[in-house]
């Protein structure tokens, strides 16, 4: 690979600035200075710009607290989106990792939310990864807190944990797991995804989703991060659950 597009893929410097800089004898590959940007390097080399180490960068996963009135979209003309709020916190931090992966447009979002549901959302730079928890052959579990506008029956639990037939679905959902904490409060596991599945399966037992909350994909819970618009770079653990062979 040219070095040029080495130090341009794996940082914020423009090509226009990279080679400004190597003719101001300011990159270095293995100690010496190189002002040719386009000698190949394999990327086992020490590359430095101005005195700083550029490393290739490898696959990006994060878990981030989504708050309402957030979209889950890489850009939106009227609402903040959850790349708006990671760009806010990645700059308070310093997160040079996530910083480049923002500026590059190679975040994927993985599972997304409704403009009006909170919780867990997790994003990576990794396709097969975001690929493997979101198809539908993964039936990954995705658990939800649900805040009821009638308290939920017996009756309308058995059919919810059932399986549930929707308006326009030719199969009835597969059985969703529910504990119930009060009469109008229940946590919702499903391992499906589609559109507007939980507050479709409410309605369909004559109720209303008024308040929804996501707290876990899979293993991955939201238990660490409790401030909104927060976000953490994954575990080894967390992200091997749904690692790619």
């Amino acid at each position: 690979m040219r070095l040029d597009k080495f130090i341009a893929d794996n940082s914020l410097f423009t090509r226009s600035e990279i080679k400004r800089l190597a003719k101001q004898k300011r990159i270095m590959v293995d100690g010496s200075v190189i002002t040719n940007t386009a000698v190949q390097v394999s990327g086992e080399e020490t590359i430095s710009v101005e005195g700083k180490n550029i490393v290739e960068q490898t696959h990006l996963y994060l878990k981030m607290h989504k708050p309402q009135g957030v979209v889950c979209a890489t850009s939106d003309f009227e609402n903040p989106t959850v790349i708006d709020e990671l760009f806010q916190q990645a700059e308070l931090e310093n997160d040079t990792q996530t910083l480049l992966a923002i500026e590059k447009a190679n975040l994927q979002i993985v599972g997304r939310l409704d403009k009006d549901t909170t919780g867990l959302v997790l994003l990576t730079t990794d396709g097969e990864w975001n690929h493997r928890i979101t198809s539908p052959k993964s039936h990954c579990d995705k658990t939800y807190r649900v805040q009821l506008a009638q308290p939920i029956s017996a009756q309308d639990i058995a059919a919810l944990t059932r399986g549930i037939t929707l308006k326009g679905e030719p199969k009835p959902t597969k059985p969703a797991k529910i504990e119930q904490h009060y009469d109008t409060d229940i946590s919702l596991t499903i391992s499906e995804g589609k559109y507007h599945q939980i507050k479709r399966m409410l309605a369909a037992v004559g109720n209303k989703v008024v308040e929804l909350h996501r707290l876990k994909i899979g293993e991955i819970d939201l238990n660490d991060i409790p401030t909104q618009s927060q976000y953490q770079h994954l575990t080894i653990q967390e992200i091997n659950q749904f690692i790619y062979d």
